[in-house]
């Protein structure tokens, strides 16, 4: 966006009832934490930098049968899938043959950028999805920030 794009942006923009409005970029970020802590949970493979698996049985059953098959075979042998699923979860997550966790967290929001414009946010988080978490945008007010509010006001005087 050049110089006439963006002061034609602040002129014109929705400021969400906000006077001297900063559209802050935020994303959630997972903090780990104690089951007594929280409810929040996912099973979670340590050997891959601790990414998701899911919350669910079946997903848990699903990523352990295409990711560690001889595991699935040796839990298929040794249980009836049927009546089991609290026995079978519990053998998978106390086993030392794979590195499957159950991780409790608890979800804060994490300041990523700050922008004059809300179209510049948008564009921004357009840009860099693929590395942010959940990323949402949160209006900020500049009242009472002079020097910001001063920034603001050169490039609406400029021509």
């Amino acid at each position: 966006m050049n110089i006439q794009e963006f002061k034609k942006e602040l002129e014109t923009q929705d400021n969400r009832a906000t006077e001297n409005p900063l559209y802050v970029i935020y994303e959630y970020q997972k903090l780990p934490t104690d089951s007594n802590y929280s409810d929040e949970w996912e099973y979670a493979d340590e050997d891959d930098g601790y990414n998701s698996i899911g919350n669910t049985y079946e997903e848990l059953i699903n990523y352990v049968k295409t990711n560690y098959p001889d595991f699935y075979e040796e839990i298929y042998k040794k249980f009836d899938y049927a009546e089991q699923d609290d026995i079978i979860e519990d053998f998978i997550l106390c086993s030392d043959k794979i590195p499957i966790k159950k991780f409790y967290y608890y979800e804060v929001k994490k300041f990523v950028t700050a922008c004059f414009t809300e179209k510049s946010a948008k564009e921004f988080i357009e840009q860099n999805r693929h590395n942010l978490t959940k990323p949402f945008i949160y209006v900020e007010t500049l009242n009472r920030n002079k020097e910001m509010i001063d920034i603001i006001n050169y490039f609406r005087k400029l021509k």
